[in-house]
């Protein structure tokens, strides 16, 4: 108990580490420096997504069948190779390379940090513990990349954007270390063959067969990924509005730390209100933030398009546990690779069409499609959860 008590210590720290990036509140900045256009910007994003969509099952099942540890220490050596590439990068080329790496490693961390810390508590007998735990999770994240965003930025407009991403490289290379020291916590195992068989059977149960987590899989997994479009579109609607260069790390910053905030508000505001209106205020507020923001160009817009985007905070912690009290420890990994899947497809199909608005039309119109196409689908999601709403535990 001693060994896998430590288990959660390593684990936050390897989620807040994978996600220090330094260069992270000018990525745009930078690629525009390597010649990289609007276009290509939100290519590189589908490009992500794209790798994420193939390997996002697959890499949950790989931690459910080889292991946790196994599977994170996978994910941190390719980041650690992606961070390195993109680090020494002068062209699209070379960074879609580094972005390839990098979406590996970020496949096998999806869900496999989830489930080991769900895994460890429930082998400690404190699962009931796994809402607080994720919101202390996503704060620890939001705050250590607040902080080195804020450095990035400033150290971007002083020295250079590429010097921001050659900081990024020892945090991601840290995680090696800590993944090699996790301990394995107890679960139940898979059998031994068919494991194709058995991973589209997950798959399909989740997607179709089991009404209610098909509905919070397909809702939570959406609204996720307009907030992760969100977060795309910042950087260009700063340029947008010609925000100084050492400003761009001082909102990424401002909005982690409202993320920090949710995550940790969120477990309490769910023992005092219905899941259900919780889900229907962040949908309300995303969607309107996309249709306003087809409308404006200025600092009040981007403070709305900034806590827009901060509401991954409330959002991921609320689905996960969700998901985790409806499924077992067999099949969990895959589930919230089946989640985050559903997020990416989504993701990886609507960035090369928003990035041709984005450099055919303007940016305000792409924004306002996006709007418009994603309230109508999540309006219909929301409508479809309250069918099944008494099968989903409280």
């Amino acid at each position: 108990m001693r060994t896998i008590s430590s288990n959660l210590n390593k684990l936050y720290l390897i989620s807040a580490l994978r996600g220090t990036l330094v260069f992270a509140g000018v990525i745009f900045l930078f690629l525009e420096s390597i010649n990289v256009t609007v276009n290509q910007f939100f290519l590189i994003l589908g490009f992500y997504s794209l790798i994420m969509l193939i390997l996002e099952i697959p890499s949950g099942y790989m931690s459910d069948r080889w292991g946790r540890k196994n599977t994170l220490l996978t994910g941190s050596i390719a980041a650690s190779t992606g961070i390195l590439l993109w680090a020494t990068s002068y062209g699209f080329t070379q960074y879609m390379v580094g972005e390839f790496f990098w979406a590996i490693g970020f496949a096998c961390f999806s869900g496999t940090i989830e489930a080991a810390m769900y895994d460890t508590l429930l082998e400690q007998g404190r699962e009931s513990h796994y809402r607080t735990v994720a919101g202390r999770t996503q704060s620890i994240n939001a705050v250590a990349q607040a902080i080195v965003s804020i450095i990035g930025g400033l150290i971007a407009a002083a020295f250079s954007l590429r010097a921001a991403y050659w900081l990024t490289v020892p945090f991601v290379l840290a995680t090696i270390p800590l993944a090699l020291t996790i301990s394995e916590p107890k679960r139940h195992k898979l059998q031994e063959t068919g494991h194709i068989d058995l991973m589209a059977r997950v798959t399909m149960d989740t997607l179709f067969h089991r009404a209610a987590l098909s509905k919070i899989v397909l809702l939570s997994a959406t609204t996720i990924s307009l907030i992760g479009i969100l977060l795309w579109f910042t950087q260009p609607y700063q340029a947008l509005i010609q925000l100084p260069t050492e400003y761009f790390g001082i909102t990424h910053a401002a909005a982690l730390l409202m993320a920090a905030v949710f995550a940790q508000i969120t477990p309490k505001l769910e023992k005092r209100f219905d899941d259900r209106l919780l889900f229907l205020i962040i949908l309300m507020f995303i969607t309107g933030t996309y249709l306003l923001l087809g409308f404006t160009a200025s600092l009040f817009g981007l403070a709305i398009l900034l806590v827009g985007r901060s509401l991954v905070g409330a959002t991921t912690p609320l689905s996960t546990a969700l998901i985790n009290r409806m499924t077992s420890s067999d099949i969990r990994a895959t589930v919230l690779s089946v989640h985050a899947f559903v997020s990416t497809l989504i993701i990886a199909i609507a960035s090369p069409i928003i990035g041709y608005w984005a450099e055919m039309l303007t940016l305000q119109q792409a924004f306002f499609y996006t709007g418009l196409i994603g309230s109508g689908v999540l309006v219909l999601l929301f409508l479809g959860m309250l069918r099944v709403w008494k099968q989903i535990p409280s």
